[in-house]
């Protein structure tokens, strides 16, 4: 695979020497990026730990996977992304999503939004963290935002612009991010079950051939973006068929699902290189992003394939 693929990890809090020493053998074993997730009051402030890392790495993008652009201002997270850019020296990534978790509206003592406004502010919320983020004064008065001669004096980021990173599976989701992203990270997740925070998943061949088809419609009119899968599952092992078995019986999903999708890698290391090259060739999957509890096995990939 060598440069055309590249491996990222999620990591959370929840420890100060734990996450530091993620952050360390994520850049020290050449993965591409380290994020971390956005569920206020259910994880660590997310640029909070983005600075941590930026302060004990020095190659390693860092970015938000992905921050709920429904409960919060873009001026506020413009400021907070400049700042990490700078202090990174130009090296984060501004992953915006929609939200889903249905606590982070009503803990605030707001109303859960519909899908439909909670994209709609997601992609309003794009455009004017890109402009602040450019130096633009930014004027809006409507249902989502109010900004008045809105304007980042200072810090400046080191990137102009911040690398953007859209995170979603719906259709209207992907094809803006086709359109103006420079990775779209697809989750395979579809509706939010009940709980507020597990999906169900859309992870057949002819669901992830829609996805890749709206990523490539938002993309019509210029160079696509990198897509990216949100790794569900990953582990390396010489008993595949058991470890498939027992994903399956746990997360309650027809194995016919998790057999053969870019969301779940799992076998020998030859065998999962196969399984990530017939992904980037019929879907264009180059990049993996999984979470720190897979990080020995993102590593030992990232050494095969180097």
């Amino acid at each position: 695979m060598g440069d055309l693929t590249r491996f990222g990890v999620q990591a959370d809090t929840t420890s100060a020497r734990e996450f530091v020493q993620v952050a360390r053998t994520a850049e020290s074993a050449g993965l591409y990026a380290l994020f971390v997730p956005d569920h206020p009051a259910s994880c660590a402030s997310p640029f909070v730990a983005l600075a941590a890392a930026a302060a004990v790495t020095q190659r390693i993008r860092l970015g938000t996977y992905v921050l709920n652009t429904g409960v919060h201002h873009p001026l506020q997270i413009a400021n907070d992304l400049n700042t990490l850019d700078l202090l990174s020296d130009g090296r984060a990534v501004m992953g915006l999503g929609a939200g889903h978790t249905p606590t982070e509206w009503t803990q605030r003592g707001l109303n859960y939004p519909t899908v439909k406004s909670r994209v709609d502010r997601m992609m309003r919320f794009s455009e004017h963290v890109r402009a602040l983020n450019r130096g633009d004064v930014v004027n809006s008065r409507d249902e989502y935002f109010v900004l008045n001669d809105a304007k980042i004096a200072s810090p400046v980021a080191c990137q102009t612009p911040v690398p953007l990173l859209i995170g979603g599976n719906g259709p209207k989701v992907l094809r803006f991010a086709g359109e103006h992203s420079e990775t779209v990270s697809v989750s395979g997740l579809g509706a939010t079950k009940s709980d507020g925070h597990s999906h169900v998943p859309c992870w057949s061949h002819a669901e992830i051939d829609e996805s890749i088809s709206h990523i490539r419609t938002g993309a019509t009119d210029r160079d696509g973006p990198v897509v990216e899968a949100l790794v569900q599952r990953l582990k390396i092992t010489d008993d595949r068929r058991a470890t498939m078995e027992s994903f399956a019986r746990r997360a309650d999903i027809d194995m016919a699902l998790v057999e053969d999708n870019p969301f779940v890698l799992v076998g020998t290391v030859a065998h999962i290189t196969d399984q990530i090259a017939a992904h980037r060739e019929r879907w264009g999957f180059t990049s993996f992003v999984a979470r720190a509890s897979h990080l020995v096995d993102i590593c030992a990939l990232v050494e095969h394939t180097m």
